[in-house]
């Protein structure tokens, strides 16, 4: 799935983070940005997640559908 993780800059308060990251998927660069919204208390409320280029975005997306399909997440009833 995504090898080499790695942030590279990060903005924000205590209410909302900004996070710059880059990771590889089979074997080409992805580079990524994750905004984080928190409530006063502290709780998470939202995550926006940006992703590019798009031609790697995809084959990240048939990684997950494969590993979806091999094994689902649970449903909850």
């Amino acid at each position: 799935m995504l090898d080499g993780v790695g942030q590279t800059a990060a903005w924000g308060d205590d209410r909302e983070g900004v996070y710059a990251f880059t990771a590889r998927v089979a074997d080409r660069e992805l580079q990524g940005i994750v905004r984080e919204e928190r409530a006063e208390t502290g709780r998470l409320t939202h995550v926006t997640l940006f992703l590019r280029p798009y031609a790697v975005l995809r084959t990240a997306i048939g990684e997950m559908r494969e590993a979806l399909e091999r094994s689902p997440l649970p449903v909850r009833t």
